[in-house]
């Protein structure tokens, strides 16, 4: 695959596929945009990491479903607004906020739509991801190829 010249359809397919490759380029590529986006939510930098790294875990656990880069991007922007909602809902002070909870939730959809409205194309990376991976990542793939060659040998 080129990085420097990446096309959005056949990283999908890619994905798709479960090529590891292509969840490193998809990690590379949204990681810092999510957390943005969840840090805006949360203003609490350690959760909102977490419930990113846990949309990428459940993106990956669910890559044949997707069709499409814009697919890949809603769904981890889904995932990362309705995770961190329920975090805040579950605080004692929020359990009892509902103007505040209606408030984050309709700042936070707003904003998602008007990401999710902007075509991005992915953009060239100088590096093969898959090599560049971050701990948490490189965690990610190794739990599910460790599952995958599990469940294969069943």
């Amino acid at each position: 695959m080129n990085y420097q010249d990446p096309n959005t359809a056949e990283i999908v397919l890619h994905f798709k596929e479960g090529k590891a490759e292509t969840f490193a380029l998809v990690f590379h590529q949204f990681y810092l945009e999510i957390c943005f986006f969840a840090k805006r939510i949360l203003d609490k930098p350690r959760q909102a990491e977490k419930i990113v790294e846990n949309a990428f875990i459940d993106l990956w656990s669910l890559h044949q479903q997707m069709d499409s880069w814009s697919a890949i991007k809603a769904f981890l922007y889904r995932n990362v607004r309705d995770a961190s909602l329920s975090l805040i809902e579950s605080h004692p002070q929020g359990a009892h906020d509902e103007a505040m909870n209606q408030f984050a939730w309709r700042e936070a959809t707003q904003f998602m739509e008007k990401e999710l409205s902007r075509p991005r194309p992915p953009r060239a990376i100088p590096y093969n991801p898959a090599t560049n991976l971050p701990p948490m990542a490189r965690k990610i793939l190794h739990q599910y190829y460790a599952a995958d060659n599990s469940a294969q040998k069943k």
